[in-house]
């Protein structure tokens, strides 16, 4: 089934977001998770966190399997019909249930509540399926005092990028910040789900094609050339394939002002999270260059644990 397109937005333009929500969402109580759907989405029963009493760490995925530790839950409490992921004096966030076939794919019903006396907007990072870095399109506001049911989708056409087609582990980790100044509110909240129970999770693969070009190796991260796409209004895409072997998250960024196309001075303004162990599909764009591009020399900051490292993309096309 074709379901709509949408771009991924960054995170500084996520309070435009909430002002077109899915049209799930709204302020509901818990019971009306299942008609929000429309269809017969799985419950508890079948949502597992390290951070549970019904998933004890002892039954964490092997981390040499996985690439990674998923990421675990603070203590959280279970009902038989929801999954607890936040519980503080500032805000609640329940996962209600999971969806295979939400909206726009793969799907989280939330329940948010808001304990303060001022909007909260809620919004994720670091999202992931399958040991691939894949963020969903969400943000989500609360008025003050108010709960909202909502649903938070991971597209289709970003899995399909990645090859993913039966979800076994998803993951996120949620925050709350101001609406306005976007200054963050409160904890970060991991969260993972594995709809088959941990024992069933299985990272997904990806193997360079001959046709990849390796543009960089440094420090447990790779990065390939997949593909580029120039089209007749000179816009330019090239798409990269990443991978993070090392222990640490990654925050990638091309260095401002220091990115050139055929030589002339092009920044992309691109950035990326790419968590320890995981992969990732990534597109960088340019829009209405002067010609049509051959050469890029993109450098790159790197960051991780509050370091910073530089590196260079050269690509030919």
């Amino acid at each position: 089934m074709n379901k709509p397109s949408a771009k991924k937005l960054p995170v500084f333009l996520l309070a435009f977001i909430t002002a077109f929500a899915f049209s799930g969402c709204g302020s509901e109580e818990t019971s009306s998770s299942a008609s929000a759907s429309g269809t017969e989405p799985r419950t508890e029963s079948s949502i597992q966190s390290g951070g549970t009493q019904d998933t004890p760490n002892a039954e964490k995925p092997d981390s040499s399997a996985a690439g990674k530790e998923p990421f675990i839950a603070g203590p959280c409490e279970g009902t038989p019909d929801h999954f607890l992921a936040a519980d503080n004096d500032l805000f609640r966030i329940t996962v209600v249930s999971d969806d295979p076939d939400g909206i726009w794919g793969y799907s989280w019903h939330l329940l948010l509540e808001n304990r303060t006396d001022r909007p909260l907007l809620f919004a994720e990072e670091r999202g992931w399926i399958n040991g691939w870095a894949v963020d969903p399109l969400w943000a989500e506001k609360v008025s003050p005092g108010e709960t909202s049911l909502c649903e938070m989708s991971w597209l289709d056409e970003d899995l399909e990028l990645c090859g993913i087609n039966d979800i076994t582990g998803a993951g996120a980790v949620f925050f709350a910040c101001d609406p306005g100044t976007l200054e963050r509110i409160g904890d970060e909240i991991p969260v993972s789900v594995y709809p088959g129970g941990i024992g069933a999770f299985a990272p997904g693969e990806y193997t360079p094609k001959e046709s990849d070009t390796l543009l960089l190796e440094q420090d447990g991260l790779r990065v390939f050339l997949t593909g580029a796409e120039n089209n007749r209004y000179k816009d330019l895409t090239i798409h990269l394939y990443l991978e993070n072997s090392g222990s640490s998250d990654l925050t990638i960024r091309s260095a401002a002002g220091g990115t050139s196309v055929n030589d002339l001075p092009a920044d992309p303004n691109w950035e990326t999270i790419l968590p320890a162990g995981m992969k990732q599909m990534a597109s960088v764009c340019w829009y209405a260059l002067p010609a049509s591009a051959s050469v890029i020399e993109m450098p790159l900051v790197i960051e991780t644990g509050g370091k910073e490292t530089e590196a260079v993309l050269k690509v030919s096309l």
